[in-house]
């Protein structure tokens, strides 16, 4: 948002951010909105009620802001919710299945059929633009229990030195351009700097000032 901007506009910039808000199901077919919200409402309902284990999984950043989420879930709405990134588990995990298999090989014992999956990594793209390893197997493991994905920033577009839009991508490669004055990074700590790095290492002194510090 520029600085020059009124409230009006703030608003009315948030406003069509929410409006571009997109939910599918685990068919692709969309959503609507309060739908979407609803549906995964009545899902954590549903996970209380027959008492079943919400897993949530992060990576990077990401594990500190499930770790966070983790809190509510277990304080405010009263469900059996666990985190997988606690150090010595992944990094056993890790070592003796490999990392792509750090979050799926503990699931494979702890999860229940009744249980619920809830991934809020948003994750980097190889340089080929494969989605990571780690996600494939929580999807392909998945077929167990229900998951729940974000969606995925992709990309970083712009000129003249500013960035004008972001594009982001569900698992079913279905894309969606963001266009706004301004963008802020709220991705956790350690996860704001993975991407900060990860753009400024792709498109160099485009986005960047290349005497000041990333990260």
């Amino acid at each position: 948002m520029s600085n020059n901007s009124t409230l009006i506009e703030e608003v009315g910039q948030f406003q069509s951010l929410i409006n571009k808000t997109t939910f599918t199901g685990n068919d692709g077919s969309s959503l609507e909105c309060e739908q979407g919200i609803q549906e995964n409402l009545e899902m954590l309902e549903r996970l209380r009620d027959r008492d079943g284990n919400l897993f949530l999984i992060g990576n990077g950043g990401s594990a500190g802001v499930v770790s966070h989420i983790l809190t509510d879930f277990i304080n405010v709405n009263k469900i059996n919710a666990r985190t997988l990134h606690e150090s010595t588990l992944i990094s056993c995990m890790g070592n003796d299945y490999g990392y792509e298999n750090s979050f799926s090989e503990p699931l494979s014992t702890l999860a229940r059929e009744k249980d619920l999956l809830k991934h809020t990594s948003v994750d980097l793209r190889t340089s080929s633009g494969a989605k990571t390893s780690v996600n494939l197997c929580l999807i392909k493991f998945s077929k167990n229990l229900t998951l729940i994905l974000n969606s995925n920033l992709k990309d970083i577009q712009g000129e003249k030195n500013l960035i004008t839009s972001a594009i982001f991508e569900n698992y079913n490669n279905k894309t969606i351009s963001i266009n706004a004055k301004k963008f802020i990074f709220c991705m956790g700590g350690i996860e704001n700097s993975r991407y900060l790095l990860w753009f400024a290492k792709k498109y160099k002194s485009k986005y960047f000032d290349a005497s000041c510090p990333i990260g």
